[in-house]
Protein backbone atom coordinates (compact mmCIF):
# COMPACT_ATOMS: atom_id res chain seq x y z
CA UNK A 1 0.00 0.00 0.00
CA UNK A 2 1.26 3.57 -1.51
CA UNK A 3 2.06 6.43 1.79
CA UNK A 4 -0.49 8.53 -0.05
CA UNK A 5 -3.02 4.99 0.31
CA UNK A 6 -2.49 4.86 3.92
CA UNK A 7 -2.88 9.01 4.57
CA UNK A 8 -6.08 8.52 2.47
CA UNK A 9 -7.51 5.55 4.35
CA UNK A 10 -6.71 7.94 7.95
CA UNK A 11 -8.62 10.88 6.95
CA UNK A 12 -11.65 8.67 6.21
CA UNK A 13 -11.29 6.88 9.52
CA UNK A 14 -11.15 10.06 11.39
CA UNK A 15 -13.85 11.77 9.26
CA UNK A 16 -16.05 8.66 10.73
CA UNK A 17 -14.97 8.94 14.38
CA UNK A 18 -15.09 13.11 14.08
CA UNK A 19 -18.90 13.52 15.71
CA UNK A 20 -20.01 16.28 16.95
CA UNK A 21 -23.12 17.69 19.50
CA UNK A 22 -23.77 21.26 19.65
CA UNK A 23 -26.30 24.44 18.80
CA UNK A 24 -26.81 28.20 19.66
CA UNK A 25 -26.19 28.83 23.00
CA UNK A 26 -25.35 32.16 25.17
CA UNK A 27 -21.73 31.38 26.79
CA UNK A 28 -20.55 32.94 29.89
CA UNK A 29 -18.43 36.13 27.80
CA UNK A 30 -19.75 37.65 24.76
CA UNK A 31 -17.40 37.75 21.96
CA UNK A 32 -15.57 40.76 21.85
CA UNK A 33 -13.68 42.02 18.51
CA UNK A 34 -9.69 43.15 17.76
CA UNK A 35 -7.93 45.80 20.16
CA UNK A 36 -4.89 47.18 19.12
CA UNK A 37 -4.58 48.86 22.77
CA UNK A 38 -3.06 47.73 25.82
CA UNK A 39 -5.00 44.28 25.04
CA UNK A 40 -4.68 42.71 21.51
CA UNK A 41 -7.42 39.91 20.80
CA UNK A 42 -6.49 37.16 18.61
CA UNK A 43 -8.88 34.99 17.19
CA UNK A 44 -9.52 33.18 13.23
CA UNK A 45 -13.50 32.50 14.59
CA UNK A 46 -16.06 35.04 14.41
CA UNK A 47 -17.96 33.16 16.85
CA UNK A 48 -20.64 35.62 19.27
CA UNK A 49 -22.76 34.94 22.06
CA UNK A 50 -26.11 33.02 20.91
CA UNK A 51 -24.61 31.59 17.56
CA UNK A 52 -24.46 27.94 16.31
CA UNK A 53 -21.83 25.87 17.40
CA UNK A 54 -20.67 22.94 17.63
CA UNK A 55 -18.56 20.85 20.47
CA UNK A 56 -16.54 18.34 18.66
CA UNK A 57 -16.22 15.24 18.97
CA UNK A 58 -13.73 12.24 17.67
CA UNK A 59 -10.67 13.57 19.34
CA UNK A 60 -8.70 10.74 21.41
CA UNK A 61 -6.10 11.36 24.22
CA UNK A 62 -3.01 12.35 22.24
CA UNK A 63 -4.40 14.29 19.25
CA UNK A 64 -5.18 18.20 19.41
CA UNK A 65 -6.80 20.62 17.90
CA UNK A 66 -4.92 24.27 17.28
CA UNK A 67 -4.55 27.63 15.16
CA UNK A 68 -2.39 29.91 13.62
CA UNK A 69 -2.62 33.36 14.88
CA UNK A 70 -0.98 36.89 13.54
CA UNK A 71 -0.37 39.84 15.73
CA UNK A 72 -2.45 42.93 14.57
CA UNK A 73 0.80 45.23 14.30
CA UNK A 74 4.46 44.70 14.56
CA UNK A 75 6.98 44.28 16.87
CA UNK A 76 6.99 41.62 20.36
CA UNK A 77 4.55 41.83 22.83
CA UNK A 78 4.12 39.42 25.71
CA UNK A 79 1.09 36.78 25.78
CA UNK A 80 -1.13 37.42 28.22
CA UNK A 81 -4.24 34.48 28.33
CA UNK A 82 -5.46 32.04 26.12
CA UNK A 83 -9.45 31.09 26.19
CA UNK A 84 -11.59 29.02 24.17
CA UNK A 85 -15.15 27.20 24.76
CA UNK A 86 -14.76 23.43 26.32
CA UNK A 87 -17.71 21.34 26.93
CA UNK A 88 -19.88 18.77 25.33
CA UNK A 89 -19.59 17.53 28.86
CA UNK A 90 -19.02 18.40 32.21
CA UNK A 91 -16.45 16.08 33.28
CA UNK A 92 -12.95 17.10 34.42
CA UNK A 93 -9.45 16.47 32.68
CA UNK A 94 -6.11 17.63 31.74
CA UNK A 95 -5.29 19.56 28.82
CA UNK A 96 -1.96 20.54 27.61
CA UNK A 97 -1.44 23.84 25.69
CA UNK A 98 1.36 24.14 23.10
CA UNK A 99 2.79 27.32 21.87
CA UNK A 100 5.00 27.43 19.06
CA UNK A 101 6.48 29.51 16.49
CA UNK A 102 4.52 28.89 12.85
CA UNK A 103 6.34 29.73 9.60
CA UNK A 104 3.24 28.83 7.78
CA UNK A 105 3.52 25.01 6.59
CA UNK A 106 1.32 22.51 8.09
CA UNK A 107 4.08 21.64 11.16
CA UNK A 108 4.41 24.17 13.66
CA UNK A 109 7.89 25.81 14.12
CA UNK A 110 9.83 25.80 17.37
CA UNK A 111 8.17 25.11 20.71
CA UNK A 112 8.39 28.05 22.80
CA UNK A 113 5.45 27.18 25.75
CA UNK A 114 3.68 23.89 26.99
CA UNK A 115 2.26 23.31 30.18
CA UNK A 116 -0.38 21.06 31.71
CA UNK A 117 -4.23 22.47 33.55
CA UNK A 118 -7.22 20.06 34.48
CA UNK A 119 -9.92 21.88 33.64
CA UNK A 120 -13.75 21.36 34.14
CA UNK A 121 -16.00 20.97 31.00
CA UNK A 122 -19.01 23.78 30.48
CA UNK A 123 -21.04 24.34 27.75
CA UNK A 124 -21.41 28.31 28.56
CA UNK A 125 -18.36 29.33 30.31
CA UNK A 126 -14.98 30.52 28.32
CA UNK A 127 -11.89 28.57 30.01
CA UNK A 128 -8.93 31.61 30.28
CA UNK A 129 -5.60 30.31 31.04
CA UNK A 130 -3.34 32.76 32.78
CA UNK A 131 -0.24 33.06 30.94
CA UNK A 132 0.77 37.11 32.05
CA UNK A 133 3.81 35.93 34.53
CA UNK A 134 5.19 32.76 32.12
CA UNK A 135 6.69 35.98 29.83
CA UNK A 136 5.86 34.31 26.67
CA UNK A 137 7.32 37.11 24.18
CA UNK A 138 5.29 36.60 20.81
CA UNK A 139 7.32 38.58 17.80
CA UNK A 140 5.34 36.74 14.83
CA UNK A 141 3.40 34.22 13.41
CA UNK A 142 2.39 31.58 16.17
CA UNK A 143 0.34 28.37 16.77
CA UNK A 144 -1.78 27.69 19.67
CA UNK A 145 -2.37 24.04 20.17
CA UNK A 146 -4.48 22.39 23.02
CA UNK A 147 -3.44 18.09 23.39
CA UNK A 148 -6.24 15.80 25.05
CA UNK A 149 -5.12 13.76 27.31
CA UNK A 150 -8.72 11.81 27.32
CA UNK A 151 -11.05 10.86 24.46
CA UNK A 152 -14.51 12.38 23.50
CA UNK A 153 -15.38 15.52 25.17
CA UNK A 154 -15.48 17.58 26.60
CA UNK A 155 -13.38 18.74 23.73
CA UNK A 156 -13.44 22.44 21.97
CA UNK A 157 -15.91 24.02 19.46
CA UNK A 158 -16.14 25.33 16.25
CA UNK A 159 -18.24 28.68 14.73
CA UNK A 160 -20.40 27.71 12.01
CA UNK A 161 -19.75 30.18 9.29
CA UNK A 162 -17.37 28.22 7.10
CA UNK A 163 -13.58 27.80 7.65
CA UNK A 164 -10.16 29.54 7.07
CA UNK A 165 -7.95 27.86 4.96
CA UNK A 166 -4.68 27.28 6.76
CA UNK A 167 -5.22 28.55 9.94
CA UNK A 168 -7.03 25.39 11.21
CA UNK A 169 -4.99 22.35 12.36
CA UNK A 170 -5.64 18.26 13.54
CA UNK A 171 -2.85 16.68 15.15
CA UNK A 172 -4.07 12.97 14.38
CA UNK A 173 -3.15 9.93 15.61
CA UNK A 174 -0.73 8.80 13.27
CA UNK A 175 1.67 11.87 14.21
CA UNK A 176 0.83 13.94 11.25
CA UNK A 177 -0.55 17.17 11.07
CA UNK A 178 -3.12 18.25 8.85
CA UNK A 179 -5.31 21.16 7.97
CA UNK A 180 -8.79 20.93 9.65
CA UNK A 181 -10.61 21.67 6.06
CA UNK A 182 -9.25 18.38 4.92
CA UNK A 183 -11.73 16.74 7.18
CA UNK A 184 -14.93 18.30 6.13
CA UNK A 185 -14.98 20.42 8.96
CA UNK A 186 -17.52 23.84 7.97
CA UNK A 187 -15.80 26.00 10.83
CA UNK A 188 -13.02 27.35 12.75
CA UNK A 189 -11.74 26.42 15.96
CA UNK A 190 -12.63 28.82 19.04
CA UNK A 191 -9.15 29.67 20.18
CA UNK A 192 -8.30 32.65 20.79
CA UNK A 193 -4.74 34.65 22.14
CA UNK A 194 -4.69 37.84 24.26
CA UNK A 195 -1.29 39.72 23.50
CA UNK A 196 -0.61 43.01 25.82
CA UNK A 197 0.40 45.48 22.64
CA UNK A 198 1.14 47.91 25.12
CA UNK A 199 -0.92 50.98 24.24
CA UNK A 200 -2.76 53.45 25.68
CA UNK A 201 -6.93 53.24 26.50
CA UNK A 202 -7.69 50.02 27.84
CA UNK A 203 -6.69 47.82 30.73
CA UNK A 204 -7.49 44.70 32.47
CA UNK A 205 -8.54 43.62 35.93
CA UNK A 206 -7.02 40.60 37.52
CA UNK A 207 -5.76 39.13 40.69
CA UNK A 208 -4.94 35.64 42.29
CA UNK A 209 -6.81 32.46 44.03
CA UNK A 210 -5.42 30.57 46.91
CA UNK A 211 -6.91 28.00 48.77
CA UNK A 212 -9.50 26.85 45.73
CA UNK A 213 -9.75 22.82 45.19
CA UNK A 214 -12.84 22.91 42.71
CA UNK A 215 -14.13 25.45 39.86
CA UNK A 216 -14.73 29.38 40.86
CA UNK A 217 -16.99 31.26 38.74
CA UNK A 218 -16.28 35.23 38.77
CA UNK A 219 -17.79 37.66 37.68
CA UNK A 220 -16.99 41.66 36.64
CA UNK A 221 -19.32 44.30 36.70
CA UNK A 222 -22.13 41.22 36.63
CA UNK A 223 -20.83 39.90 33.12
CA UNK A 224 -17.41 38.76 31.70
CA UNK A 225 -17.59 34.74 33.50
CA UNK A 226 -14.33 33.71 34.58
CA UNK A 227 -14.16 29.97 35.30
CA UNK A 228 -10.80 29.47 37.47
CA UNK A 229 -10.20 25.86 37.72
CA UNK A 230 -6.98 25.94 40.58
CA UNK A 231 -5.18 28.55 42.38
CA UNK A 232 -2.46 31.31 41.16
CA UNK A 233 -3.13 34.58 39.09
CA UNK A 234 -6.02 35.30 37.06
CA UNK A 235 -7.67 37.79 34.41
CA UNK A 236 -10.76 38.55 33.14
CA UNK A 237 -11.01 38.45 29.26
CA UNK A 238 -12.27 41.93 28.74
CA UNK A 239 -10.55 45.26 29.01
CA UNK A 240 -12.14 48.34 30.54
CA UNK A 241 -10.64 51.92 29.29
CA UNK A 242 -9.38 54.01 31.78
CA UNK A 243 -11.12 55.47 34.65
CA UNK A 244 -14.06 52.76 33.96
CA UNK A 245 -15.20 51.14 37.51
CA UNK A 246 -14.86 47.62 37.85
CA UNK A 247 -16.29 45.42 40.62
CA UNK A 248 -15.43 41.25 40.73
CA UNK A 249 -18.07 38.92 42.49
CA UNK A 250 -18.64 35.34 43.22
CA UNK A 251 -21.14 34.01 40.57
CA UNK A 252 -20.34 29.79 41.69
CA UNK A 253 -18.23 28.82 44.63
CA UNK A 254 -16.51 26.14 44.23
CA UNK A 255 -18.59 22.23 45.70
CA UNK A 256 -17.75 22.29 49.96
CA UNK A 257 -16.45 25.49 49.56
CA UNK A 258 -16.98 29.31 50.20
CA UNK A 259 -14.51 32.20 48.26
CA UNK A 260 -13.83 35.51 49.44
CA UNK A 261 -12.88 38.49 47.87
CA UNK A 262 -10.79 41.39 48.33
CA UNK A 263 -9.68 44.46 46.86
CA UNK A 264 -12.54 43.32 44.68
CA UNK A 265 -13.69 46.91 43.70
CA UNK A 266 -13.08 50.40 42.49
CA UNK A 267 -11.44 52.63 39.55
CA UNK A 268 -9.03 52.23 36.30
CA UNK A 269 -6.35 54.78 36.76
CA UNK A 270 -4.11 53.63 33.77
CA UNK A 271 -2.76 50.93 35.29
CA UNK A 272 -4.06 47.11 34.97
CA UNK A 273 -5.46 45.83 38.36
CA UNK A 274 -3.89 42.79 39.79
CA UNK A 275 -4.73 43.21 43.26
CA UNK A 276 -7.54 41.40 43.38
CA UNK A 277 -8.12 38.37 45.93
CA UNK A 278 -9.91 35.24 46.36
CA UNK A 279 -9.52 33.42 49.43
CA UNK A 280 -11.56 29.84 49.27
CA UNK A 281 -11.78 27.92 52.47
CA UNK A 282 -13.70 23.97 53.37
CA UNK A 283 -17.88 25.36 54.78
CA UNK A 284 -18.98 28.37 54.83
CA UNK A 285 -17.01 32.03 56.05
CA UNK A 286 -18.07 34.90 56.81
CA UNK A 287 -17.30 38.12 54.55
CA UNK A 288 -16.19 41.36 55.34
CA UNK A 289 -17.93 44.32 53.14
CA UNK A 290 -16.19 47.42 53.69
CA UNK A 291 -15.07 50.63 51.28
CA UNK A 292 -12.09 52.04 53.78
CA UNK A 293 -8.43 50.96 54.00
CA UNK A 294 -8.31 51.40 57.69
CA UNK A 295 -6.32 48.52 59.44
CA UNK A 296 -5.50 48.80 63.63
CA UNK A 297 -2.48 50.86 64.33
CA UNK A 298 -3.10 53.22 61.38
CA UNK A 299 -4.69 57.46 62.55
CA UNK A 300 -7.89 57.56 62.61
CA UNK A 301 -10.05 60.92 62.07
CA UNK A 302 -13.16 61.27 64.10
CA UNK A 303 -15.51 63.62 62.14
CA UNK A 304 -16.97 66.40 64.28
CA UNK A 305 -19.86 68.57 62.94
CA UNK A 306 -23.40 66.18 63.12
CA UNK A 307 -25.94 67.31 64.48
CA UNK A 308 -28.94 65.36 66.14
CA UNK A 309 -30.96 63.90 63.23
CA UNK A 310 -28.22 63.82 61.18
CA UNK A 311 -26.71 60.38 59.41
CA UNK A 312 -23.48 58.75 58.21
CA UNK A 313 -23.75 56.12 55.96
CA UNK A 314 -22.00 53.76 53.25
CA UNK A 315 -22.91 51.78 50.42
CA UNK A 316 -21.63 48.06 50.54
CA UNK A 317 -21.70 45.59 47.79
CA UNK A 318 -21.66 41.79 48.24
CA UNK A 319 -18.83 39.88 46.46
CA UNK A 320 -21.52 36.64 46.25
CA UNK A 321 -25.16 37.06 44.51
CA UNK A 322 -28.37 36.22 46.30
CA UNK A 323 -29.40 36.65 49.14
CA UNK A 324 -27.33 36.27 52.44
CA UNK A 325 -27.86 36.65 56.43
CA UNK A 326 -26.31 39.85 57.85
CA UNK A 327 -24.39 38.75 60.73
CA UNK A 328 -22.92 42.62 62.22
CA UNK A 329 -22.42 45.72 61.76
CA UNK A 330 -19.08 47.02 63.07
CA UNK A 331 -17.72 50.80 62.92
CA UNK A 332 -15.45 53.21 64.93
CA UNK A 333 -17.15 55.18 67.51
CA UNK A 334 -15.07 58.11 69.30
CA UNK A 335 -13.53 61.16 69.82
CA UNK A 336 -14.83 61.81 73.25
CA UNK A 337 -15.38 58.75 76.25
CA UNK A 338 -19.17 59.64 76.77
CA UNK A 339 -22.11 57.83 76.75
CA UNK A 340 -24.78 58.13 73.94
CA UNK A 341 -27.84 56.38 72.00
CA UNK A 342 -27.39 55.83 68.54
CA UNK A 343 -30.34 54.25 65.97
CA UNK A 344 -29.08 52.22 63.28
CA UNK A 345 -30.83 52.04 59.82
Amino acid sequence: MSSLQRCTILIICTLCLLGLTGGAFAAAYEGFGTLTTAADTLANDTWESGQPSAFQGGFIAGEMAAVRLDPHQPGSFPLNNVHFLFGGATSMHEVRLHIWQDTGGSVPGAEIFTADYVLTGSDSAWQMIDLSLENIIIDGTFRVGLEFTHSGYPSVTRDNDGINTGRNFIYASDGNWYDSALFGLAGDWVIRAVLDSGGPGEFTVGGSVTGLSGTLVLQNNGADDLTINSDGPFTFNTPLADGSSYAVTVLAHPAGQTCSLSFSSGTINGVNITSVTATCANGPTSETIQNDGWEEGQNANFQSGFVAGEIAASRLLPSVSGPQPLTNVHFLFGGEETLQTSALH
